[in-house]
């Protein structure tokens, strides 16, 4: 996954992939460069990320079901949350293969597994 952070202080694009870490490249408009920080934090590959718009927050989700909330100013994790019954699945089915987060604005709605949205 990849996010790209702009803000008046902080300008940086965010990987996560297979080995389980958080990497910041700065946003200066080259094309190649290293990444100035890496960050471990997960046990299991990390397949997603989501950035909380208006926030120094950013959301990974890993293959073995764990969510992982982020603090982009210091890079340090702020919570780590397993998903309700994640544990009693088979390793296949525990993945967080994609996440966003959602603006809920007047007659915004909601949905399930079970339907549409309300309204």
């Amino acid at each position: 996954g990849i996010v790209s952070i702009r803000g008046a202080l902080m300008r940086y694009i965010i990987t996560v992939g297979w080995d389980k870490k958080l990497h910041f490249f700065e946003d200066n408009g080259l094309l190649q460069g290293e990444a100035i920080r890496s960050v471990p934090g997960h046990r299991g590959d990390i397949l997603s990320l989501a950035l909380l718009p208006g926030t120094s927050t950013v959301v990974t989700g890993s293959e073995d079901g764990e969510l992982w909330i982020w603090n982009l100013e210091s890079g340090a994790p702020k919570k780590k949350i397993v998903v309700p019954g994640s544990r009693s699945r088979a390793a296949n089915e525990r993945s967080i293969e994609c996440m966003a987060f959602m603006h809920q604005g007047p007659g915004g709605g909601g949905g399930g597994s079970g339907g549409g949205g309300r309204g």
